[in-house]
């Protein structure tokens, strides 16, 4: 994945990773190793829908940038102001409703 991100990045690209399943209950461990290796990819951001993962990266990777996706469906104010308030999201795809 590092080399793709550095390839893009060499020619003028963002890139953010998307993450945005939700994790399976009981076995989380895919998706934290999934968060890891965005984090150390230099990917421009992550965007992730599940709240859990969204906690994880947050806390051990406070500097990586956090993007919400649509699949989190955050539709109004109040749960866009949480969800940067709580972890710190900087940017949101919202929902088409």
């Amino acid at each position: 994945m590092r080399q793709g991100i550095e390839y893009a990045v060499a020619r003028g690209s963002k890139v953010l990773t998307a993450v945005n399943t939700f994790a399976q209950a009981g076995n989380i461990v895919l998706w934290q190793k999934a968060i890891d290796e965005v984090a150390v990819s230099n990917a421009h951001a992550i965007i992730l829908a599940d709240l859990g993962m969204l906690d994880y990266a947050a806390n051990k990777h406070p500097d990586l940038r956090l993007h919400l996706s649509v699949q989190a469906a955050a539709a109004n104010a109040d749960m866009i102001n949480y969800y940067v308030d709580e972890f710190g999201v900087k940017r949101v795809v919202l929902p088409r409703v």
